[in-house]
């Protein structure tokens, strides 16, 4: 196990690699790793640098010294947005960045992945969970939408009608329906779950490395997503526009 030098300095984040393996925590625990414009650079700066290691063939992202994986956008800087940031939205960017790594990658969740923070987890490859888990949308009673892919990965992953209902109806999910359900690919005690999850990606990074990377693109293939991540971005905008907007006052609604 080694910290990787030329991250060091970036803000957020703890990097480190073991055996192939880039370990990359989200470290906002104050914000129960919520993340701002900051962490969102930061976290592509990370990919960027460590797509091109040698030394790593995968991937696990999980979060530091807090009892959350992610709890979305941070709501401060998030009632600060304007329409026009809504177009060219910094973590639909990066999470799509996430999501054409060109290695395997997985989420280690504990706790909170909401919003923002599911759509993190979903571009990811695969996922792990603890049982304290919970998944959920709660955009659309903050007068918003998940616009940063959650609306192009979550019918696929979960399935059409699942997807609508944690949307559209606000159903959140334990680690047991997670798992049922595809989300996730396995429960885990909490004091195992890093460890699992770089097990797991141990695996990949064991296997033919030119292979692996070619299977990934190959998949992603499969994925449509121009149409569906412009029209993020346009509905996001006219929401962001709404003077009443419950994410600006901090009052949801049911």
């Amino acid at each position: 196990m080694r910290n990787v030098s030329d991250l060091s300095s970036i803000s957020h984040l703890k990097t480190e690699i073991r055996e192939g393996v880039a370990l990359v925590g989200l470290n906002r625990p104050q914000r129960a790793n919520a993340y701002d414009q900051r962490l969102l650079q930061s976290l592509d700066q990370a990919l960027e640098k460590l797509a091109h290691n040698p030394e790593v063939r995968a991937l696990v992202l999980h979060g530091t010294e807090s009892r959350h994986f992610c709890a979305g956008a941070d709501r401060d800087e998030l009632s600060r947005r304007l329409p026009e940031e809504a177009l060219d939205l910094e973590a639909r960017r990066v999470f799509e960045n996430l999501a054409r790594w060109p290695w395997p990658t997985v989420a280690a969740i504990r706790g909170a992945a909401l919003g923002g923070g599911l759509e993190l987890a979903l571009a990811c490859d695969v996922r792990l969970a603890t049982r304290d888990a919970l998944f959920g949308f709660p955009e659309t009673a903050l007068g918003l939408i998940p616009a940063a892919g959650g609306c192009l990965r979550a019918p696929r992953i979960l399935g059409d009608s699942l997807a609508r209902e944690m949307v559209l109806f606000g159903r959140q999910l334990s680690a047991e329906e997670a798992l049922r359900c595809g989300l996730v690919s396995q429960v885990v005690p909490g004091g195992e779950l890093l460890e699992r999850a770089r097990e797991l990606a141990g695996r990949a990074a064991a296997r033919h490395p030119l292979a692996t990377r070619l299977a990934k693109q190959a998949l992603g293939l499969s994925i449509p997503r121009g149409d569906v991540l412009e029209f993020e971005g346009s509905a996001q905008a006219l929401l962001y526009g709404l003077p009443d907007s419950p994410f600006r006052s901090g009052q949801a609604r049911a």
